[in-house]
This record gives C-alpha cells, sequence and structure tokens, in this order.
C-alpha cells in the first residue's frame, strides 16, 4: 500500500494514506508527497467514527481499502457519510482458508462480507487464485473482481539487492544459505522448514536463515534446540531491505500453508535465486508458472520439501525472461491500478485524489 501511495503521488494524484493509528515499520518509506490521515484509533474497529469525519472533510474520488476488517469499514462509513467517493476493496488472500468456515461465527461473517463487498464499486485481488476463491465465499460475481498483482519490484532493486546482508553467512567460506522470509507465524508453517532442514543437514553442509518477526520465535527457537540445529539456524527478527540476502542465498523458500500472493517468492526469483514452494492457495503455482520456474511441494511435507532443496542445491536457477516480471513492476501495477479505481481521465493532472 505503501508503494502504491507512493507511486500515484508520484504520477501527479493526491494521495492520503489512512492510518488506524500512525505506527509501524514501514512509515519512513512514505513519500513526501502523500499525506498521513491520523485516524488515532486503539483498534481498527473502533476506527469507524474517524473514517467517517475523514470521509465528510475530505470527500475524495475513491476509497482503496485493504484487508478484511477495514474492506467492511470503508463501505459501512461511505453508507453513513452520504458521500460519493467510491470505494473498491482489495482482497488479498484467500477468504476460505483462514476463516475456516463453516464454522457458525464464520457463517455470519461470511454473510456480512457478501452483503457489503456487493455494494462496493470495485473489488481487487492480488491473485487469480484469490479471486476465484473470494468469488466462491462472498458471492460476487467473478468478473467483478479485477486481478492485479502486487507491486512487488521496486525500480531500485538492482541497487538495494546489492547493499551488505549485514549477516556472516553470506560472506565467502561460509557453506550455502537456505532462507525462509515472513512473520513467524503458523500461516507461514516454519517448522516444516526447519524439519526439512534438519533432513537436509544429513546429506549437505548449509545453513538456514528465516527473517521476521512474530509470537511463535519461541516456539521455533525451542524446535531447533530439539532437532540440534543450534548454531546452523538463525532468526535476525524483521529485514526492512531483503533483497541482500534473497541476491545471496542459495535457495530460497517458502513454506506457507497459504498465502494471497506471496512478495518474497517474486522478490526471490529477480534476485536470481532458486526457490522451492508449497503449493499451497493461492499464488505460488501462478508466480512459478505451475513449477517453470521453481520447485513445488506439497504443503506440512517436510520429507519432499527437503528433497526439493537438495536438488535445487545441485543445479543453477532456472532463466526468467524479464515479460514474466514485468507484470510484479510497480510501474506495470500502477497502470492497473489507475483503471481499476477510475482515475485516467484525472491521469497527469493532479487533481485527482
Amino acid at each position: 500500500m505503501v508503494r502504491l501511495a507512493n507511486g500515484l503521488a508520484g504520477r501527479g494524484f493526491r494521495v492520503d494514506l489512512v492510518l488506524v493509528r500512525q505506527k509501524g515499520a514501514w512509515l519512513d518509506l512514505v513519500a513526501p508527497g502523500v499525506r498521513l490521515e491520523d485516524l488515532r484509533a486503539g483498534r481498527t474497529i473502533l476506527s469507524l467514527p474517524g473514517l467517517i469525519r475523514y470521509l465528510r472533510r475530505r470527500s475524495p474520488e475513491v476509497l482503496l481499502s485493504t484487508t478484511d476488517l477495514p474492506n467492511l469499514l470503508a463501505l459501512a462509513a461511505k453508507s453513513v457519510a452520504g458521500v460519493r467517493t467510491r470505494v473498491v476493496a482489495r482482497v488479498g488472500h484467500t477468504a476460505s482458508q483462514l476463516t475456516g468456515f463453516p464454522s457458525g461465527r464464520s457463517r455470519w461473517w461470511r454473510l456480512l462480507q457478501a452483503h457489503l463487498f456487493r455494494r462496493a464499486d470495485g473489488m481487487v485481488a492480488n491473485s487469480q487464485g484469490v479471486a476465484q476463491d473470494w468469488a466462491a465465499y462472498a458471492g460476487v460475481p467473478l468478473e467483478r473482481i479485477r486481478c492485479i498483482y502486487n507491486p512487488t519490484l521496486p525500480p531500485d532493486l538492482p541497487a538495494l539487492s546489492r547493499e551488505p546482508a549485514g549477516h556472516p553467512w553470506f560472506g565467502p567460506g561460509w557453506p550455502p544459505v537456505v532462507l525462509g522470509l515472513g512473520s513467524l507465524t503458523p500461516y507461514k508453517d516454519f517448522a516444516t522448514l526447519i524439519r526439512a532442514f534438519h533432513l537436509v543437514r544429513r546429506k549437505a553442509e548449509a545453513r538456514l536463515v528465516i527473517l521476521g518477526q512474530g509470537w511463535l520465535r519461541p516456539r521455533l527457537e525451542a524446535l531447533v534446540q530439539e532437532l540440534g540445529l543450534a548454531g546452523e539456524v538463525s532468526l535476525p527478527g524483521f529485514v526492512a531491505n531483503p533483497y541482500p540476502f534473497l541476491g545471496r542465498a542459495a535457495v530460497f523458500v517458502l513454506s506457507s500453508k497459504t498465502e494471497g500472493l506471496p512478495n518474497a517468492l517474486i522478490q526471490a526469483l529477480a534476485c536470481g535465486c532458486r526457490v522451492v514452494s508449497t503449493n499451497c492457495p493461492s499464488g505460488p503455482a501462478e508466480i512459478l508458472d505451475q513449477g517453470r520456474y521453481g520447485r513445488l511441494v506439497p504443503v506440512a511435507r517436510p520429507r519432499e520439501m527437503a528433497e526439493a532443496i537438495l536438488t535445487s542445491l545441485a543445479g543453477p536457477p532456472p532463466p526468467i525472461p524479464d515479460s514474466w516480471l514485468d507484470r510484479f513492476r510497480v510501474e506495470t501495477v500502477l497502470d492497473q491500478y489507475v483503471q481499476a479505481l477510475g482515475l485516467e481521465s484525472w491521469s497527469g493532472t493532479g487533481e485527482g485524489r
């Protein structure tokens, strides 16, 4: 969302980045041309009154919202505020996987989302798999959901990848590094990656680095100790610039149980890294062209993952055509969002908001 805001502001649009709270790791990356609107809410659900006031005060041409609860709040706020602002709701995950329906609560949540999403002026999904899942989940006609991939690859990627990794294992003289990247949460399933690496170490010299932070860190560290991998697995925490790691890793592994469109997998391909990914719903198969550009393995199967890692370590990465990666570049995605938000007539005038 920061890349979208910065990119649209760079094209002359007036852009507000509306935040539940003005805090977070990405604030430093917001361009000077983007206006920050702090709703000062303690929780997302409590931001509705502030969002209503914002819409009445600023009356933007279009409001792009993202993730489940903010999407619903955006649609509700428009209705209460009585403004003509168009609301385009973006979804970035497979709803059927994350909500676990058909439990009672999920059926209620599903009906609420279906009702409100039908009132949206547009919907954007970040992969074809996510679009199909939401069409089935919320009863929204598939033709109303536009697929636009994430603006994952910035123009300055080559320069970013040349920065120091800041970790000794990526220097000369060390064994090859297997890399994981993402929040330390159950959906990323780094426990399977650690178990797969344990099997890899029986046959090859290697190290494992997992970048990210999250509440599962103590459990993952305990698993590392249990498997006797202390000194061979490193969890450095959150890293704002992952490209130096991706450019120097021997293999990048996505171990997720579910995804929408995993940015790290795209970034790994762009950095020339060999990749192994679970064939989870959804995104990896689309990104890897059904396995042409990386190895796909079943979810939560450490043995198959270990075999794919070993095979990848033994061979070169497949060549990736620039045309394949272009769909994930910032400028390409910006063009598509300008169309999805109905801003073509404002483009370059500096008047659209």
